[in-house]
């Protein structure tokens, strides 16, 4: 029986260590927020930019291509340099 309750607790252990994994490595939150930032066509679409990309907010030319968590992120965002708005994001 001691057998079946340690086994038990490391189930649990393993479940909870696997939910704070997906958590800080996922982040669904932060997954819902950047996939409601435009993609780069969306943004040029929105801006009729056609040549090089620029800050709608306050038309600085430089932007800064950021991981979503960390630095090594798939998921990017693209953020300008000067107003520190997000733009759009991006995928590697």
């Amino acid at each position: 029986m001691s057998t079946f309750i340690l086994l038990l607790e490391l189930a649990g252990t393993l479940a909870l260590m696997a939910a704070a994994y997906y958590y800080l490595i996922y982040n669904p939150g932060a997954q819902k927020a950047w996939e409601h930032l435009p993609t780069e066509a969306e943004y040029r679409a929105r801006t009729s930019q056609t040549n090089a990309l620029s800050c709608s907010h306050c038309g600085n030319a430089e932007t800064l291509d950021v991981g979503l968590l960390r630095i090594t992120d798939y998921r990017r965002q693209h953020l300008c340099t000067q107003c520190k708005n997000t733009l759009w994001r991006s995928q590697i």
